[in-house]
Parts: C-alpha cells; structure tokens; sequence
C-alpha cells in the first residue's frame, strides 16, 4: 500500500504526540500459515508475517536548528519486519479429553525513533532479539467440564510490548514493559441446546 498525506501519531521534540501529515508511505509484506498433523495427536502451526513500513517522504522539520530534518527512506518506528507465532499440541488418545500445547511468540526488533539511530534489541527466549517467549496452555475436560491452566510468559523473560523515543540524541527511551510470568487457572462448562448453540460460562483465578 502507498500512503499519501496519512495522519500519525509523531514525537515533537519537547516529548509529546502530536498529529502531522507523513507525506508519502510505504507498507508492503507477506503474510503466511502453514499447518501440519502427522497423528491424531499432533498438531504444528506456524503463522508469520513479513512486513515494510517506510517513511518514502516525510519532512520532520524546516527549521535549521532542527538536528533530523526529514525521515526519507527510514523505517517507521515500533514497525518490525518479522512477527511470528507458532504452537505444537498434543492430545493423547489414551486420555481423551485432555490438551496440553506449547506456544512461541517471536517479534523481530524495532527502530525506537524516527530517525533509525536506536533499536529495541533485548535478548528473549533463545537469545533471539526483540520479543521472544513462550506460553504453556493445558486443560482436561470430561462431560461439558473443562478444568483448564495457562502460563504465560513461560520462562519469565523481561521484555517490552513497546519502547519509543525522540529523535534528538539527548531524547531517553519511554518502556511499555510486558508482563512476567503468569499463572491462570479456570473452570469452564459447556451448556448445549437443542438448536446446538453453546454457552460457555468460566470462572478463573491469576496470579
């Protein structure tokens, strides 16, 4: 897609938001999915997307004393160009009824500023950079019960959902920190009519 004129939410250089015209844009990418089950236990998936958003002309400033004037050719900030989410799940089949799956959350890193100076690289899951974690979901349902767990954030990483900053070299970088390793514990029961609609009620517990 090629923007034009598009309105954003832009950093001035006292730290706040403020809306400015972007010019001409870019975004272009590919998204995926594949899915594999080699039993009737099994199942893989994978999803991805690969993505470019481009600032192609975009004048910041036409002040003199302004240090970055425009952002031609720059990425826009918190704009990764890898996002991937992938989950194996077993269900055994002599214990019908019951799920366990593990699931990993990949998001490559980001430029903070507009002028491309400063990267959001920390090291997650595996070392990979950028956002990688893990999420454990398992439950165990038998006649319209379900008693079910999820831990998120598995091993606990410290990471952040968002990280930005000015484009002056003073500018400090503002954390949206994500959250540690969570516990949920749920009880959930399944009421099905005679028009097979379904009704779901839950009662959970975090910590």
């Amino acid at each position: 897609m090629n923007g034009l004129n598009e309105l954003l939410n832009i950093r001035q250089p006292d730290n706040s938001i403020d809306y400015q015209s972007a010019g001409q844009t870019l975004h272009r990418g590919v998204e995926y999915g594949f899915t594999f089950r080699p039993s009737h236990e099994w199942l893989f998936r994978f999803g991805g997307t690969n993505a470019v958003h481009r600032f192609d002309d975009f004048v910041l400033s036409t002040r003199s004393a302004d240090e970055v004037k425009n952002v031609n050719g720059k990425d826009m900030p918190q704009a990764p160009r890898w996002i991937a989410n992938s989950e194996a799940t077993y269900k055994p089949g002599y214990l019908r009824g019951f799920r366990i799956s593990l699931e990993w959350q990949r998001i490559s890193g980001w430029y903070q500023n507009m002028g491309n100076t400063v990267r959001y690289e920390d090291k997650g899951f595996l070392g990979a950079r950028g956002v990688s974690y893990l999420n454990l979901r398992a439950g165990y349902e038998v006649k319209g019960w379900e008693v079910f767990s999820n831990v998120m954030n598995l091993t606990d990483e410290l990471y952040a959902n968002a990280v930005t900053r000015g484009n002056s070299p003073s500018d400090q970088a503002t954390f949206t920190p994500a959250a540690p390793r969570t516990l949920v514990v749920g009880i959930q029961y399944t009421f099905t009519g005679k028009n097979r609609s379904i009704l779901r009620e839950k009662l959970m517990y975090c910590w």
